[in-house]
């Protein structure tokens, strides 16, 4: 049986000018910046509500056993996951785009 050893990092220091440089390249497109934080704190908010609406829902449908208000509520709830599944989307492109943008930029100014 063949035994890999992994390699030890964290002896290594961070070159934070290295760090530096690379946050550089990545705010000369401040609009995707822009894009990645306000998905970041959508998703963040619309986590943060998933609880609340389970309690909502059982304070208001399970515990008095009534159904009105329950359609508008679904489609609410329904709402809330399309916004996140998007911005999850949104999230994901604008880091694939900052990403190739920086390493085209990097390769531009070598």
């Amino acid at each position: 049986m063949e035994f890999y050893e992994e390699e030890d990092f964290t002896a290594k220091r961070i070159n934070l000018r290295l760090w530096k440089r690379i946050f550089g390249y990545t705010t000369r497109n401040k609009r995707f910046l822009i894009g990645i934080i306000a998905t970041l704190l959508t998703v963040s908010a619309i986590d943060i509500l998933y609880p609340l609406f389970s309690s909502w829902a059982i304070d208001r449908f399970i515990l008095p056993k009534r159904l009105d208000g329950l359609t508008s509520f679904i489609v609410t709830y329904v709402l809330l996951v399309l916004v996140q599944g998007f911005c999850v989307f949104a999230f994901i492109m604008l880091c694939g785009k900052t990403e190739m943008d920086v390493t085209k930029t990097i390769r531009e100014d070598t």
